[in-house]
């Protein structure tokens, strides 16, 4: 390949009409070929400059149909195969001369530099050089050819590459673009988490506060309690005392009226002992009162700090519980966004592995 180089095949046409005239007029086959090759190669030179840059490897062309340069070298080349190739079938002596003149020819290099009908000058054109220089020619189209096929696999190859890199970009911007969405989702979401935590943490202290004074209030009941309960005990036994007093003056005073009366002592003071007898039920009616007071106000002290309690208790545990399931609801929404994001990222990742190794094995 490195032996091959692009040669104006119009001017090698010309100098065999111009430097080999005698040598044409014998050979009245190949100028008819060579003179409608030439006419066919102007009248098609216009494909040259209007021919499509997209190489089709499907169907047959004509064989007087060019639509390329390549074609246009094809159709050349087996023009010229067919007329100067036809003879080499044929076997011919050679004289001696014709012998000493191949072997000369055969140390000669086969590179296009040294081929002597390239030389205008001096152009001596014989068969030999012009199968050299179509042999070079083909060679040149098969290299080209083949560099050709090449440059179309590695361009379809990248093509595709290319049109698969768009639309994983593409994805990867849309899935970017729902990451930063669901991102700014979990932002909020986490701002408002944030903001019910403290609001929570304050209400909590709120409720701390709350409940240490109702158990100070509590306590100071309890304390209030214990007093009023030794109050009772002593102001029922105090009573309890009196009412036997009393009763035991009662009796001793019916028992002094009775011995009066049957004694038979006319000049017994009725009267006095009628003022006695009832100032006797008057203390006795008054001290029932207030012990129906003491006992209405003990039980009244005994039973309200008790209900008070449990309802404030229920309600506050009832707050409490609602703010933990709105604490714990949002917390899950936000483990559920961050495991769809870490999804997400997996897919990106694996993708681009999976691309990356598919160009390495290319």
């Amino acid at each position: 390949n490195k032996t091959c180089k692009s040669v104006d095949f119009t001017k090698e046409i010309k100098s065999y009409f111009s430097y080999n005239q005698s040598s044409i007029l014998h050979q009245n086959s190949k100028i008819t070929n060579l003179d409608r090759l030439l006419l066919s190669f102007r009248d098609s030179r216009k494909f040259l400059y209007q021919s499509s840059s997209s190489i089709d490897f499907v169907g047959n062309l004509n064989k007087f149909e060019i639509n390329s340069p390549h074609q246009l070298l094809d159709r050349t080349l087996s023009t010229l195969s067919d007329v100067y190739l036809k003879d080499s079938i044929e076997t011919k002596r050679k004289t001696s001369e014709e012998i000493v003149m191949d072997q000369n020819q055969a140390n000669r290099s086969d590179s296009i530099e040294h081929i002597s009908s390239l030389d205008y000058l001096n152009s001596n054109l014989n068969d030999e050089d012009m199968r050299k220089i179509l042999a070079i020619l083909y060679a040149q189209l098969v290299f080209e050819r083949h560099q050709r096929d090449l440059h179309v696999i590695r361009n379809r190859r990248l093509y595709k590459k290319a049109k698969d890199f768009i639309q994983l970009e593409e994805k990867l911007h849309t899935i970017e673009e729902q990451a930063r969405l669901r991102t700014n989702e979990i932002g909020k979401l986490q701002s408002v988490l944030d903001r019910s935590s403290k609001q929570f943490d304050l209400e909590r202290k709120q409720f701390g506060k709350e409940i240490n004074n109702l158990n100070e209030t509590l306590i100071r009941f309890k304390a209030n309690y214990d007093e009023l309960m030794k109050e009772k005990i002593n102001l029922e036994l105090h009573y309890k005392q009196e009412i036997d007093n009393l009763n035991q003056n009662f009796r001793m005073n019916e028992l002094e009226l009775n011995r009066y009366l049957c004694s038979g002592n006319k000049n017994v003071d009725l009267a006095k002992l009628e003022k006695e007898n009832q100032e006797l039920k008057n203390q006795i009616f008054f001290f029932g009162e207030f012990c129906g007071k003491v006992r209405d106000a003990y039980y009244q002290n005994k039973s309200q700090p008790a209900i008070y309690d449990k309802i404030l208790f229920e309600s506050l545990r009832t707050r409490m519980k609602a703010k933990d399931q709105r604490i714990n609801a949002l917390q899950t929404l936000v483990v559920d966004y961050m495991d769809h994001i870490r999804k997400l990222n997996n897919q990106i990742s694996a993708k681009l592995s999976s691309d990356n190794r598919s160009e390495t094995f290319l």
